[in-house]
């Protein structure tokens, strides 16, 4: 699905919202969540005219806000709209350790280059939410947009003294689809799970030595599973 498209049916979702409704799911919310994030990057290293493809897997726990607006509408259906932000902090050290072959140079096999880190910091999110009230619990549909901010530290070690690093920061956008299930505990308290997935775009980063310029190509995909509270105003 294009992004341009996802922007579009996010607005639109988000126009549909702003009426008022008796449902205790409805109106403006907000809250916070604890996640637990698994990456998987795809990776391809090229160097002396040939490339190597690998993966490098993390996970880790990380925390976020979220805000919305829902309106339900007649047959228990609910149509919403949610901006996130996670800190996510997935790092991988050194993924050449996780190489399963390499590549060689004028003198024989070499190592890749030593990639310190490679890293998405934080992520960005703007959803659209389908979803299906019955009595005091909401299970819902999302798909949206991401902004991930990933660093990438880079050097050669086949020619540390003639080569030059690189280090980059950039944010890529991504699309998000997911699944949640939301119950209401207490007034206009709720408990939320919701899993995410989430595909971003490639990022390209290289260094230069005295045989060859050497380039990472990532390649990631993060899964979320998120256990929230929210406060319905």
């Amino acid at each position: 699905m294009k992004l341009k498209t996802l922007l579009l049916l996010t607005f639109l979702l988000f126009c549909s919202t702003c009426y008022a409704s008796d449902s205790p799911f409805n109106g403006p919310y907000i809250g916070f969540n604890v996640n637990y994030d698994k990456g998987k990057t795809d990776t391809t290293y090229e160097a002396f005219g040939g490339g190597y493809d690998y993966k490098i897997n993390e996970d880790g726990t990380s925390f976020g806000l979220f805000g919305g607006w829902n309106k339900t509408f007649p047959n228990n259906l609910l149509l919403g709209a949610e901006a996130s932000y996670n800190e996510v902090n997935l790092e991988y050290d050194n993924p050449r350790q996780l190489t399963d072959g390499y590549p060689y140079g004028p003198s024989g096999p070499v190592w890749p280059h030593d990639v310190n880190t490679y890293s998405l910091e934080r992520s960005f999110a703007g959803i659209s939410k389908l979803g299906f009230i019955h009595q005091k619990t909401l299970i819902y549909g999302l798909v949206g947009i991401s902004f991930g901010k990933f660093t990438t530290d880079l050097w050669s070690e086949l020619d540390p003294m003639n080569g030059s690093g690189s280090e980059t920061s950039e944010y890529k956008t991504g699309y998000v689809v997911g699944c949640g299930i939301e119950q209401l505990i207490y007034k206009k308290m709720a408990i939320r799970a919701e899993y995410s997935y989430s595909d971003y775009e490639e990022i390209s980063t290289e260094a230069t030595g005295s045989f060859s310029n050497y380039k990472y190509t990532f390649d990631t995909k993060l899964s979320s599973y998120k256990v929230g509270l929210s406060y319905n105003f």
